[in-house]
């Protein structure tokens, strides 16, 4: 009877995890997301380069589309915090959208020129557009890749390269 109960048991918690688990693949991004905008990146920055991606756990798709860069942050965040506590902490505080100005320090501390981010870093973008250091190379519905400038415009310039 014990053992009825256990099989039965088992039998419950392995239909529910597959319930969840085909619920959980339902809503996920299609299997090619960014991939256009990792294309972008192949195409145009040249291999070598490091890549600040705002989430971490965009890095699976970066990679598997573009493999020819490397990617401040990827699989679990706690490589990042393993390697360097310190700036793991600043990139959580850059991708919160806690620094004001992090042009300079993506450039200097992570030694990237390129930003690559879903769309949905608000703060973040918010901070990167004002800086005055950023300048958007690509852009589409999935994702927004951003250059840092050799030098900051100023507000008046900002706008005048506006489109």
């Amino acid at each position: 009877m014990l053992r009825n109960s256990a099989i039965t048991t088992t039998a419950i918690a392995l239909f529910i995890n597959l319930r969840v688990t085909i619920r959980d693949i339902r809503q996920s991004e299609p299997h090619n997301y960014y991939k256009r905008g990792a294309d972008w990146l192949s195409a145009h920055v040249p291999e070598g380069h490091i890549i600040f991606n705002t989430d971490w756990d965009d890095f699976p798709r970066l990679f598997y589309y573009d493999s020819n860069h490397s990617y401040v942050s990827g699989l679990d965040p706690s490589y990042l915090y393993d390697r360097d506590s310190q700036l793991s902490q600043l990139y959580e505080r850059i991708t919160l959208g806690k620094e004001e100005d992090p042009g300079p320090l993506i450039r200097d501390r992570f030694g990237a020129t390129y930003v690559f981010s879903d769309n949905e870093h608000h703060d973040f973008f918010a901070n990167a557009r004002s800086s005055g250091w950023f300048q958007i190379v690509y852009e589409d519905e999935e994702c927004t890749i951003m250059r840092i400038r050799n030098e900051q415009l100023s507000p008046a310039e900002q706008k005048d390269e506006e489109p």
